[in-house]
């Protein structure tokens, strides 16, 4: 790979507007949909893949605009190893009798006054046990690079 020196230009993009939340002193818009329970697993997600053949929204595109909430509801320990050895490229896990999966363009998620149990985690990091809401900006990012729909099919037969 070499690199080549340059440089590159485009319009400023304007600050997010927020058009769905608000702040948490007030209680979400009447017109959302609220999902309680005790919750085993909680994955809210903008992309498709959590990793290399694990699809928590396989039908997902990247502009969207939606997140996908995937949720096991009050699992044993043997039922989410079978939710998990379920979770491949297929999108098989979403069809597992525990798991529902919704789409949303904003969340806010207000867990039950800690007892010393679950932990909440944003992109792998521990954060405060506190109330959490974020809103989806579509489109506001463009990543340039090669295709992944169009490549090439690859070469047939050995070298010689």
């Amino acid at each position: 790979m070499s690199a080549v020196q340059g440089d590159v230009y485009g319009p400023s993009t304007p600050e997010p507007v927020l058009q769905h939340l608000v702040p948490f002193d007030r209680p979400v818009p009447l017109s959302w949909q609220t999902i309680e329970g005790t919750f085993t697993f909680l994955l809210i997600s903008n992309v498709t893949h959590q990793s290399i053949g694990v699809a928590a929204a396989a039908s997902s595109h990247h502009a969207d605009g939606v997140m996908t909430i995937t949720l096991v509801r009050d699992a044993s320990a043997l039922d989410m190893v079978s939710i998990l050895l379920a979770w491949d490229e297929s999108g098989a896990l979403a069809t597992h009798p525990s798991v529902e999966v919704y789409t949303c363009v904003a969340f806010r998620l207000e867990p039950a006054p800690y007892a010393g149990r679950g932990h909440i985690s944003l992109d792998g990091e521990d954060v405060p046990y506190v109330p959490i809401q974020a809103e989806v900006h579509a489109s506001m990012c463009r990543v340039f690079g090669p295709s992944l729909h169009h490549r090439p099919p690859p070469a047939t037969g050995a070298a010689k």
